[in-house]
């Protein structure tokens, strides 16, 4: 088979231009901005499927807590995710089943924050769990029973921010101290909020999108809390009005990802854009793979990973998918991190991904081997033979030419010695 090597500028400049219907929440006047940078690709897929999660990391590991499935039934899996490895663990169930929940961390414990225990029923529930010992305890109860809150830590005490009781959006803040267990209120924000996603830079809490409940179009505010002095700041609007979906951080910005304009009226986002503080602005981003809202996401060494989620209007469908999102690349090079003498057997994930017509599959192998990298089909049917010889010592690239397949997915596989991993890939023509 042919190998062909493609510039990243063609995948690039495709996926650059995103065309925003709905900037305010209600229809206005469509316009182009260019998405700059970053990207996205497919890892391990979550054990269980499920939209509403909570997602927190301790130890460089990402913990998927709670969350809904289809039709809704609310449920107490815990699930831990390592990214070095790309592997899933199961770990002991939090007491309480609800979804559209929120955590946070404080000395490498993650607090559960409020959420909905069944339909229409909201909790002011707070469990903690330890990974260290892979166990529950129930906390004082946060003052108002709340769902789709959103929570931030800053000097070691969690915010607890918006959020629905009922039918009601709340501007409700309320502090909670782990050291002493105890609650105190805040300010509140300058306009009830629910679905909202809030992120911590230098000591300031960024409380940003949502709607004003659940019956009502997303709105694109953002208001910053400073704890210090307990007072809300009117910050520059997002691109776009999400709710529904998530934030996170990386090297000081702030990335509103994935979500929806509507829960019920609308589909998923596959958008991305990220908020400077320091100069109150926002950038579209290289959007994800797939659409989602009700998603989670968190940051490891940089990079972010969503997880979970829904894609369609309503909630009749839950996703088990995970996407890696690497802000700071630009370019193919910038994406593997080639070494010379690599001490270990290691498949990269393909890039681009989705690819068209070609992909580039890099691979590194500690000692003399014999090489195989084949792929297959969905059925198991073999493909292509890229690799098939006697390799030494290094890091190695091969392209994959996908003329003739339709679009799919498709599975690689690399075998040296008694290594032996395999990574899925996706065509999309």
């Amino acid at each position: 088979m042919k190998k062909i090597i493609r510039s990243y500028s063609m995948y690039s400049a495709f996926m650059s231009i995103i065309i925003i219907l709905f900037g305010t929440g209600l229809v206005g006047t469509p316009s182009i901005i260019l998405a700059q940078g970053g990207i996205w690709t497919y890892k391990t897929d979550m054990p269980t499927a499920r939209y509403g999660l909570a997602t927190s990391v301790v130890d460089g590991k990402i913990y998927a807590i709670g969350g809904g499935t289809y039709p809704f039934i609310t449920i107490s899996v815990v699930e831990e995710y390592n990214p070095t490895t790309d592997t899933w663990t199961t770990k002991t169930n939090m007491p309480t089943p609800r979804a559209f929940l929120s955590s946070s961390v404080v000395n490498d414990k993650i607090y559960v924050i409020g959420g909905l225990s069944g339909l229409n029923t909201d909790l002011h529930k707070v469990e903690e769990y330890d990974p260290a010992t892979d166990t529950w305890t129930t906390k004082t109860n946060m003052p108002t029973p709340r769902s789709f809150l959103s929570t931030s830590v800053v000097n070691g005490k969690i915010y607890a921010i918006g959020g629905l009781l009922g039918d009601t959006g709340l501007r409700t803040v309320e502090e909670y101290d782990p050291a002493t267990d105890t609650w105190t209120s805040k300010a509140d924000m300058q306009m009830p909020i629910a679905v909202l996603s809030t992120s911590v830079v230098d000591g300031i809490i960024y409380a940003i999108g949502g709607a004003r409940n659940l019956g009502e179009w997303a709105i694109s505010s953002v208001e910053a809390y400073d704890p210090a002095t307990d007072t809300w700041t009117s910050k520059e609007n997002m691109l776009i009005a999400r709710g529904f979906f998530s934030t996170s951080v990386v090297d000081g910005k702030i990335y509103a990802i994935g979500g929806t304009d509507h829960p019920y009226n609308s589909g998923a986002y596959s958008s991305v854009e990220a908020y400077d503080p320091a100069t109150d602005s926002w950038t579209m981003k290289t959007d994800m793979q797939i659409s989602r809202k009700a998603l989670a996401t968190s940051a490891v060494n940089g990079k972010i990973y969503a997880i979970g989620g829904n894609s369609v209007p309503g909630f009749e469908t839950c996703i088990p998918t995970v996407e890696e999102y690497n802000p700071g690349t630009t370019n193919i090079e910038d994406t593997f991190g080639e070494q010379n003498n690599p001490t270990e057997y290691l498949l990269h994930q393909n890039y681009p991904n989705p690819f068209n017509p070609a992909a580039t599959i890099k691979y590194q192998i500690p000692e003399l081997s014999f090489v195989t990298i084949k792929v297959f089909d969905l059925l198991g049917s073999e493909i292509a033979t890229l690799v098939n010889e006697e390799k030494p010592v290094g890091s190695y690239k091969v392209e994959f030419d996908s003329q003739g397949l339709t679009s799919g997915v498709y599975f690689y596989r690399l075998q040296a010695g008694s290594f032996v991993e395999t990574k899925k890939m996706v065509l999309l023509r």
